[in-house]
């Protein structure tokens, strides 16, 4: 069972964030799997600077979110926002169906129905974006893809963007001075 498991989570090594391939970039393109351990890192380096402006972050539970947070795309692949505009105004909801599926199956692999619960648990909570941790592992998703976008050189905008909202919903001593960074980032490469 636990080989299974770690089999089926493998997979993310091989698949592409497929974004990138969307918006013209042909050569190597980052793996899910890639694109998770920055985020597990942005995570934890977000958490730690969270606890040391006294807001109270269980650091673990950021961790695990972090590097659970895209298991499902070891079944159903990296499913982009753009491709989602072609199912219309339930594309966000057909997306959370499969991917909530596909958790399912992955958890179901675990020796331990309680492990699976307390991961699915956490999963839960990212989606619904109710909790510090919850909100750190989104701004580290978001900063991480506009990092992967300065480093690919794509038209960074709307990462930019993303990452900026993302980040604005945490404490201001936590996220500004990494905003400010993104900005010069952004100003430097002009």
């Amino acid at each position: 069972m636990v080989v299974n498991f770690l089999k089926t989570v493998g997979k993310l090594k091989h698949i592409p964030r497929i974004g990138w391939l969307l918006r013209g970039k042909s050569n190597h393109v980052e793996s899910v799997a890639e694109h998770s351990m920055r985020t597990a890192v942005a995570a934890i380096l977000i958490a730690d600077l969270a606890q040391l402006n006294g807001i109270k972050v269980n650091v673990e539970r950021t961790i695990k979110m972090a590097v659970l947070h895209d298991m499902a795309e070891a079944l159903v692949a990296d499913i982009d926002k753009e491709s989602l505009k072609y199912l219309g105004s339930k594309g966000e909801e057909i997306k959370k169906t499969i991917e909530s599926k596909a958790i399912d199956e992955i958890l179901s692999q675990l020796p331990s129905t309680r492990l699976g619960q307390s991961y699915a648990e956490l999963l839960k909570e990212y989606r619904e974006r109710k909790t510090v941790e919850a909100k750190i592992v989104k701004a580290a998703d978001k900063l991480e893809t506009a990092i992967q976008a300065l480093e690919y050189k794509v038209s960074e905008h709307e990462f930019l963007t993303d990452a900026k909202k993302a980040l604005m919903q945490l404490d201001a001593k936590t996220s500004g001075f990494i905003i400010e960074e993104l900005k010069k980032l952004k100003i430097a490469k002009n």
